[in-house]
């Protein structure tokens, strides 16, 4: 079925049709919603009373350890315990290097999950010199040189050609750099290349780790494809429903205290919490504080909601510094949020997020959020195309849906039940009513228009009948005489 278009060519008969489209489709997908939650809810508990009736043989057992290979793709990150690591990329991305390297000093055996897990929680941090290998482990990254040349040969993507002007960089190696790894992302997801916040999200990772821009790219590639893509999905709209659930852990934690300073002061909390988000703290944390941040989110990539509960800890963190004199004006308390200095309380904040998790990830975590899965090849990446079209295919499919009358539709991972899409709706209603008062301007105006010609077309008939009729009664006096 062809797609409707329904702000181009549109027809007056056709306004009233897609108002009521509008209408039933709010009414249709709350219903679907409803009843696939429910539907989810029943699965859940089948799928629990058969696990517990199941008996554990060995094979469970192995699949049970963090190197495990899950069968059937989970899709709520609150089912699983550990990361999907795939080991073999690991593996033999260590061989390669021992060719060349001494690694005399990494212990292979050390790296699973449970050791690496309690290692963070006993640091809150990875020690600098393993860092890289074990997010190469933790994230499975696949080291996929043949097609990080295939992708460098491409040149500077279109984009990112005036890289300096969007971003200003004194170091002209770094800026090439940077425009190289945009290109990169760019090419591998052009809906991502053109989100205009990239560059800063991979500044930070470039200036940490100089010399190893595979290693950067992929990393980058998989926090896109766990963490930051729930964001993305919605760019450039603001992804509202994420946004709320940190309000509303903040608004119960500090019983509303940290939404009332922000309100007397007129700061928008939601618009200074996503600043914080998109740019993955790169703000607001030192360097060291900000590589532990990036340790954890990479720990916990099973549960990409987590930078949403690391959020609201750092709210809750932040309200003792507020109530301690400090000068209440917008200046300074954007300042506290968003000045680079060092978080003497930040394993505090790591242990306060995953509390909060524990706490409200059942009732108030209404998107569902599926774990970070890595590359299935390591001969090729998997893409991620058409995210920003994400959303309004999935609204344009729900249409045609509801044209044919199937209303059995399934919504998936909820993804219409959110502000986003009301605000999508509201406003393709304004506009296709703007233009029907312009159609019906453009109405009326014809009218007039014919209107007056017919007065001049008539007028000028009369002017052709007077002048008609004073010449047959010339004739006529002419024949008489």
């Amino acid at each position: 079925m062809e797609k409707k278009t329904y702000l181009n060519n549109t027809s007056l008969e056709d306004l009233s049709l897609i108002k009521n489209d509008i209408k039933n489709l709010n009414d249709y997908y709350s219903k679907t919603f409803k009843q696939s939650q429910n539907n989810s809810q029943k699965r859940n508990e089948e799928q629990e009373e058969s696990k517990q009736n199941e008996p554990q043989s060995p094979e469970n057992n192995n699949n049970d350890n963090n190197n495990n290979k899950i069968t059937q793709p989970i899709k709520d990150s609150r089912e699983l315990s550990s990361p999907i690591i795939n080991p073999e990329y690991f593996y033999n991305f260590i061989k390669s290097e021992t060719k060349s390297k001494s690694l005399s000093t990494f212990k292979l055996s050390s790296f699973n999950y449970k050791t690496l897990q309690e290692t963070f929680t006993g640091c809150g941090t990875y020690p600098e010199s393993a860092r890289k290998y074990i997010w190469r482990y933790l994230l499975s990254l696949p080291n996929n040189t043949n097609q990080f040349m295939i992708y460098s040969g491409k040149g500077i993507h279109p984009l990112y050609l005036n890289l300096e002007k969007i971003l200003p960089i004194n170091e002209n190696q770094m800026l090439i750099r940077l425009q190289k790894i945009c290109s990169l992302i760019s090419f591998w997801s052009p809906d991502i290349g053109k989100v205009s916040y990239l560059p800063k999200i991979l500044y930070p990772f470039l200036k940490c780790f100089p010399g190893d821009d595979i290693f950067v790219f992929e990393t980058v590639m998989a926090l896109l494809s766990s963490v930051l893509k729930y964001f993305i999905e919605f760019y450039p709209n603001f992804p509202v429903t994420h946004i709320k659930l940190i309000e509303e852990i903040i608004k119960k934690e500090t019983n509303g205290t940290i939404q009332k300073i922000f309100n007397e002061l007129n700061i928008p909390l939601n618009e200074l919490i996503w600043r914080m988000i998109k740019y993955l703290f790169s703000e607001s944390l030192k360097k060291n504080d900000w590589l532990s941040f990036i340790d954890f989110l990479i720990t916990y990539n099973h549960k990409p909601e987590m930078i949403l509960y690391f959020t609201s800890a750092f709210f809750i963190f932040t309200k003792n510094d507020i109530n301690t004199g400090i000068n209440l004006t917008q200046k300074n308390l954007v300042k506290l949020f968003l000045d680079n200095k060092p978080r003497r309380e930040l394993n505090k904040i790591f242990n306060l997020s995953l509390w909060l998790y524990n706490k409200y990830s059942k009732s108030l975590q209404e998107f569902v959020y599926e774990p970070y899965t890595p590359q299935e090849r390591a001969d090729k990446y998997k893409s991620m195309n058409n995210i920003g079209n994400k959303l309004y295919d999935a609204v344009e499919k729900m249409k045609n849906e509801f044209n044919r009358g199937e209303l059995e539709y399934d919504i998936g991972r909820q993804l219409m039940m959110n502000d986003d899409y009301k605000t999508i709706l509201e406003k393709k209603y304004r506009e296709l009513c703007n233009l029907e008062r312009e159609i019906e301007y453009c109405r009326k105006d014809i009218l007039e228009q014919e209107k007056i010609k017919n007065d001049i077309l008539k007028w000028q008939l009369d002017i052709i009948s007077h002048q008609r009729n004073a010449a047959i009664k010339k004739i006529e006096q002419i024949n008489n005489n």
